[in-house]
């Protein structure tokens, strides 16, 4: 899970997702640079679920604009598990959810809980193996801030062959955004464009590159991953830039 001066939908998400894991699980946030008091809240409600190893959290202590590759990439660089499966802040995942995900995973598969809804919060929902995930290089670092990361992801991993098992529509909804509340943090000036049309120009964009690099450069990205420093933990840390290599 990543996030980023959303707070508000934490609040709503974290706990229950916690409690939905069995022993075996852990959830892994990261805290992308945010200023609206979100590490304090997790320290304050999530202290023992960190102390007993079930959430581990990332928290960057240096000025960042938000960028969703960059963001989900240190989530899944931080994970201690062999299987990796991504949420947003503004997702729930149910214990039932979780047995289908290990499913995927007993057969060495990759899973997508893909709704089918545009723009619903869920087309991001992506398993797949962690030799998979740092093989092909994780989410693209190259991209712009945000949209179409997930996209390319999914086309490279199918390119990989890592095979995608299609999972049933989230059982719970995702918090709803607009797309305003999700282009805001991307530059100091978005509060002065059109958010509707940076967005679409943004995902417009990226699609376009995901397509070109995968046309000729492949699916593997090498040294896509960039430095990070923060607190794991509450102990002083750095992501190295391509750590773990790829």
């Amino acid at each position: 899970m990543t996030c980023a001066n959303r707070l508000w939908q934490l609040k709503e998400t974290l706990l229950p997702n916690l409690a939905a894991l069995p022993d075996r699980c852990e959830i892994s946030l990261v805290d992308f640079w945010s200023k609206d008091g979100l590490a304090d809240w997790v320290w304050d409600n999530c202290r023992d679920a960190i102390e007993e190893g079930r959430l581990n959290f990332f928290q960057s202590t240096v000025p960042l604009q938000w960028h969703v590759a960059k963001a989900k990439n240190a989530a899944h660089r931080i994970a201690r598990g062999d299987y990796l499966f991504s949420l947003d802040a503004d997702n729930r995942v149910t214990g039932a959810e979780v047995e289908r995900i290990y499913l995927a995973r007993a057969r060495g598969n990759g899973c997508w809980q893909f709704s089918g809804t545009s723009r619903d919060g869920s087309y991001g929902r992506i398993g797949l193996p962690a030799t998979a995930f740092f093989d092909i290089g994780g989410y693209d670092e190259s991209l712009l801030p945000m949209a179409a990361e997930d996209y390319d992801l999914l086309k490279r991993m199918m390119k990989a062959r890592v095979t995608v098992e299609r999972m049933n529509a989230p059982e719970v909804k995702a918090l709803q955004n607009s797309v305003a509340d999700k282009a805001l943090g991307v530059g100091p000036d978005a509060e002065k464009v059109d958010l509707e049309r940076l967005y679409s120009t943004m995902d417009m964009i990226n699609r376009r590159v995901a397509d070109f690099k995968l046309d000729r450069y492949g699916w593997r990205r090498r040294q896509n991953f960039g430095y990070l420093e923060g607190l794991l933990n509450g102990v002083p840390a750095a992501l190295y830039p391509n750590w773990p290599e790829a």
